[in-house]
C-alpha cells in the first residue's frame, strides 16, 4: 500500500483483456493511494482474477467508447482529484513520488505526464510515439474527459493551468508487430467513423497523399529513423493508419450516397 500519508486523489483505470502488465499497473497504483477503481468492460483473459488479488475496487460494466466510458469510471472515484490510467500504463518510481507530493490546492491545474511508449520491452524515443505528454491528473469538479469514442482527451477549460509532473508513465502499448498492426487497423476504422459523423470528407488521392505526408513527418522530420528498425515500422504503421482512415471515410460516404 501507499506510504501512509492521507490520500488526496483516486486512481481510475479502464480495463479490458490487459492481463500482461496488470500486476505492475495495479502494484504501482496502490503505492500512491488508498482508492484505486478498476472499471472492466468484459475481460476474458484472466484480468479479473488479477484485479481481485489487489486492494482495489472492481466495477464491471459495458463499453460505451473511450470518452464516455472514462467519464463513467471517473464518476466512481472517492476523491475529486483523479489520476486516469489505462491498464497498460505503469507509474515509475519518480512519478509515484511526484504524485504523493503534488500541490492539489488549485483545481484549475491540470497535470501532464511524460509517457514513454513501448513496443514489447523497447521504448520509442523518436517519431510519433516518442513525444507524448497526455493530461491525466485533474480535478473532476473542474473538468473531465470529452465524449470522443476514440482519441479521447481531458477537456482544457479557458483559464486552466497545465503543468508537467516529474517522472514517467511507462506505456506498454503493443507486444509485437502483429498487435501493432491490429491496433492500427482498429483505430483507423474508429477514426474514420468519427470523421464521418462530423461531416469530414475525403477524395480519391487523399489516402495516398496522407500516407506519404505522415511517413515523411514521423520518420524524417521527427527523427523516427533514429529508433532503427522499430522506428521504420512505426512510421509505416502511422502512414498505414491515415491511409486506412481516409479509405474507410471514402467508403462510408459512398455507402451513404448509395442509400440516398
Amino acid at each position: 500500500m501507499h506510504n501512509g500519508a492521507a490520500s488526496r486523489f483516486s486512481v481510475v483505470i479502464v480495463c479490458k483483456d490487459a492481463a500482461t502488465h496488470l500486476h505492475q499497473v495495479l502494484a504501482a497504483a496502490v503505492a500512491v493511494t488508498d482508492d484505486v477503481v478498476v472499471y472492466d468492460s468484459g475481460s476474458t483473459d484472466g484480468s479479473i482474477d488479477i484485479i481481485k488479488q489487489h486492494p482495489v475496487r472492481l466495477v464491471e460494466g459495458p463499453w460505451a467508447g473511450y470518452g464516455p466510458t472514462k467519464q463513467k469510471a471517473t464518476a466512481l472515484a472517492r476523491y475529486d482529484w483523479v489520476l486516469s490510467l489505462d491498464a497498460d500504463e505503469v507509474l515509475d518510481a519518480a512519478l509515484q513520488q511526484s504524485l504523493l507530493t503534488a500541490n492539489l490546492q488549485n483545481v484549475q491545474v491540470l497535470y501532464r505526464l511524460k509517457r514513454i511508449n513501448h513496443l514489447g520491452s523497447q521504448p520509442f524515443k523518436w517519431g510519433e510515439f516518442g513525444r507524448d505528454h497526455p493530461i491525466r491528473f485533474f480535478n473532476r469538479t473542474y473538468t473531465t474527459w470529452n465524449n470522443a469514442a476514440v482519441h479521447e482527451a481531458i477537456q482544457v477549460p479557458a483559464g486552466a493551468v497545465v503543468k508537467t509532473l516529474p517522472g514517467c508513465l511507462l506505456h506498454y502499448t503493443m507486444r509485437d508487430e502483429t498487435e501493432f498492426r491490429e491496433k492500427t487497423e482498429r483505430y483507423a476504422a474508429l477514426n474514420a467513423q468519427k470523421g464521418f459523423e462530423r461531416g469530414k470528407k475525403s477524395f480519391v488521392l487523399k489516402p495516398y497523399l496522407s500516407a506519404v505526408f505522415t511517413f515523411t513527418k514521423f520518420y524524417l522530420l521527427r527523427l523516427g529513423f533514429l529508433d532503427g528498425a522499430m522506428g521504420l515500422m512505426a512510421a509505416k504503421m502511422s502512414a498505414r493508419s491515415v491511409y486506412l482512415k481516409q479509405k474507410n471515410l471514402l467508403q462510408l460516404w459512398r455507402q451513404k450516397r448509395g442509400h440516398t
